[in-house]
């Protein structure tokens, strides 16, 4: 060990490989010998010429759960797994307290600086806690002196730790190259390893317990399982404590060997559904034989259990919908994994050639959007002609999420929308953050904000780094335009008198910089799109428009406008406010160039707004409204040489994390339910609302054409406003501007739209009289 730890696997001397498969070729076939003949095939994969992801980790020779069935020995497993995790997170941390003190020449390569160690041990404290919470002993370390605490924890773990364990620990680290960060990185793939491996047993066991009629104990492992999910999460936070320039050092040596999405992720997902014949036939699957080989046999999956439970009668209404439920939070867990996963390998590598059997990041991209269930999803998605049973009653859990429902009917999301119970947990906890306060603490906020941002990237099918956001859409409008200079000839921002009063106030602030303001006129509460076309010319620098009107709810042709503005040369910026979160939108697939939305309307949460930039634009920008942190070196607290890389130099000065962490809340559930299924029934409700007014000769502003209309449906009332407050009056909630407004969302029904159109013919006949 101390020779590969000396080079480096990659560069340990063939005479000493020589020596060591000799004695491998003499070695009795005994038990009293196998862990020396395992060591000897991790040590000696790339002789052989089987070196991959199983053996760079040396995952024989670590004690992982086992993926057989855990009915009888869960508990014994879960504290196996438990176990290992805390083991192998104290031992990379310790590492780190030793280098830092000079105490070891182990890896001497890019010895990282102060600040970053100091980070990787509130991380690596961070997650652990989870673990150590189960083993009770979480009282055993106090994060508040992160390097003090790291001392304790590796103590304790010592203390405890058998000869046998700490031996594993020691020959199961076998790096390919001597740079200080492939030991954290080791280290932390062997950790998702013992997750992914109890995970595989949890699911498993999900899959026996379905088939066995036991659907509650099927929900209760796949709660485990998201808790497992979730707990280590934090991983990867430490993961990209990496240095890149470590990273592609060392990497250089793994020849193909260092991806996450391993055997037991894989067989994972093979549990979860099976995968399709693409995606079997692809050298992801067929790099790991045995896992292609058990679902080429017809191993069962949850999903097929699911479906053949319900066909046998097994599945009550109650159970089915508490499956529905687990299954969908752990599917929103594992795709937030990958999605981080996706976001690290983007840091790491960019859009480079990837390793473990892939084709890098662009593989990743594709992985990340495979589904993890398709029955839950399927249960959820109404029917474009009404609410089938099994949406309706998925519904019902959508609906218990959100207390304003129990007092009142509300049709107002597209101007605040409703907020989850979930945010009473945060707002408790963030008043408990206050109350014992420590600096520390901005630590966790910047991880939260982070994890937001990207969650709403994948959420409109954005690369990871090209979202940003702030308190408000004019604070990130106004820094987009004051990334450009307004000459003639092109000096020209072209938008509509139809737009929220924010894009021609700020534009109009602009035009003492130069800017030309062409408004485009619609006469009426639709927008003349051939017009808007005719405006935009060589003389157009931007064009700034909304995707769904707030007046009418009227939708433009994003695609055909993006591509006529790239014609002429004019770059395009969208206001999808009134859009996100309640229509799809692929900001990828449209190439749009920027575009702005917002938390507190569709997206069931609160006060703050997201700025996507389409990536290969971003070099180019430098916005002149801005503040510290968009700075390259903005949390090193040191002075800045530059902007930051990413959409991060379009954020502003010390940001106010509680009302991402409170929409964090509304996003997970919207991601949980899915887009498509969102559409699809808000289409649903708005033609009953379009139905239902038409039979009440209540003339309709919003467009009738399901592709030309948003979330929302405006209405042509006598009297509109004063209708709104008596509709207010008897509970039933809308908005008025210029129309009455109606904007259903996931959690309305349409017994309350029936019920709401009933009070709005009511008082509209006494508006009349």
């Amino acid at each position: 060990m101390a020779e590969f730890h000396r080079t480096g696997k990659h560069f340990v001397a063939d005479d000493v490989l020589v020596l060591l498969d000799r004695i491998r070729a003499i070695m009795p076939q005994a038990e009293e010998t196998r862990l020396l003949r395992d060591f000897l095939d991790v040590a000696l994969d790339k002789r052989d010429g089987r070196y991959d992801y199983q053996s760079y980790l040396a995952l024989n020779l670590l004690r992982m759960p086992r993926d057989e069935s855990t009915n009888d020995r869960r508990v014994d497993l879960r504290r196996q797994h438990d176990r290992l995790y805390v083991h192998l997170i104290a031992d990379a941390l310790a590492f780190e307290l030793a280098a830092e003190a000079g105490a070891t020449d182990l890896l001497p390569l890019h010895r990282p600086g102060p600040e970053r160690v100091a980070k990787r041990y509130r991380l690596g404290l961070r997650a652990v806690s989870a673990a150590l919470a189960r083993q009770g002993r979480s009282a055993t370390v106090d994060p508040a002196e992160p390097a003090a605490a790291v001392a304790v924890l590796h103590a304790v773990v010592v203390a405890d730790q058998s000869l046998s364990e700490r031996r594993d620990l020691l020959i199961g680290m076998l790096p390919v190259y001597v740079v200080h960060d492939e030991y954290l990185f080791i280290r932390v793939l062997q950790a998702y390893e013992a997750t992914f491996a109890m995970l595989a047993a949890e699911v498993r066991a999900t899959v026996e317990a379905l088939t066995g009629g036991h659907a509650g104990a099927a929900a209760d492992r796949l709660a485990y399982g998201r808790e497992l999910l979730n707990a280590a999460a934090p991983l990867f936070s430490l993961m990209a404590t990496m240095q890149p320039e470590s990273f592609r050092t060392f990497r250089v040596y793994t020849e193909g060997a260092s991806a996450i999405q391993s055997r037991s992720y894989k067989l994972v997902e093979s549990l979860c559904r099976s995968p399709e014949e693409p995606r079997l036939s692809s050298a992801a699957y067929l790099s790991v034989p045995e896992v292609r080989d058990r679902v080429l046999a017809g191993q069962p999956s949850i999903e097929h259990a699911y479906h053949a439970a319900s066909r046998l009668g097994r599945l009550r209404e109650p159970d089915r919908l508490l499956l529905d439920t687990r299954m969908g939070e752990f599917a929103n867990a594992l795709t937030q994994w990958r999605q981080t996963h996706y976001r690290i390998a983007i840091r790491m590598l960019g859009t480079r050639t990837g390793t473990g059997y892939t084709e890098g990041t662009p593989y990743l991209a594709t992985a990340r959007s495979i589904p993890v269930f398709t029955t839950a999803d399927n249960a959820r998605r109404p029917a474009m002609n009404g609410l089938p049973e099994p949406f309706a009653n998925a519904q019902a859990t959508i609906r218990e999420q959100f207390p304003l429902l129990s007092t009142c009917v509300y049709l107002n999301n597209n101007s605040t929308g409703a907020v989850p119970k979930g945010a009473e947990h945060v707002l408790t906890h963030y008043w408990e953050t206050l109350r014992t306060w420590r600096d520390g603490v901005w630590e966790g906020w910047h991880d939260g904000l982070q994890k937001y941002t990207d969650e709403l990237a994948a959420f409109i099918k954005a690369q990871p780094g090209s979202v940003a956001i702030d308190t408000n859409l004019s604070t990130l409008l106004a820094r987009v335009a004051s990334c450009f200079d307004y000459q003639a000839p092109r000096n020209r921002v072209v938008t509509t008198d139809l737009e929220f009063p924010t894009i021609p106030f700020i534009w109009n602030a602009f035009r003492r910089y130069g800017a030309e303001l062409d408004v485009v006129g619609s006469g009426g509460p639709h927008l003349d799109e051939e017009e808007l076309l005719r405006r935009i010319d060589e003389r157009t620098l931007l064009v700034c428009v909304s995707h769904a009107s707030y007046s009418s709810g009227a939708t433009v042709d994003l695609g055909r406008l993006v591509k006529h503005a790239h014609n002429v040369g004019a770059l395009v910026i969208v206001d999808a406010f009134q859009s996100v979160g309640i229509m799809p939108l692929d900001v990828t697939t449209l190439d749009v160039d920027f575009v702005l939305g917002g938390a507190h309307k569709w997206m069931c949460g609160v006060g703050n707004a997201f700025l996507y930039v389409r990536p290969d634009l971003l070099p180019g920008l430098q916005p002149a409204a801005t503040g510290w942190q968009a700075g390259d070196r903005a949390l090193t607290f040191q002075p800045s040489t530059g902007w930051a890389p990413d959409a991060r130099r379009f954020t502003g000065g010390t940001p106010f994390p509680l009302t991402s962490l409170i929409s964090q809340v509304g996003l997970d559930l919207l991601s949980g339910v899915g887009i498509e299924a969102i559409r699809a029934h808000s289409l649903v409700c708005t033609d009953r609302i379009l139905r239902r007014a038409e039979a009440a000769g209540i003339p309709v502003v919003s467009p009738v054409e399901p592709h030309r209309r948003g979330g929302v449906v405006c209405l042509d009332i006598p009297d509109g406003e004063a209708v709104k407050h008596r509709l207010a009056q008897r509970d039933m909630i809308c908005s008025w501007r210029n129309y009455l407004r109606i904007g259903p969302h996931i959690y309305n029904t349409l017994d309350e739209i029936d019920e709401f159109m009933d009070a709005l013919e009511d008082e509209s006949r006494g508006s009349r009289r």
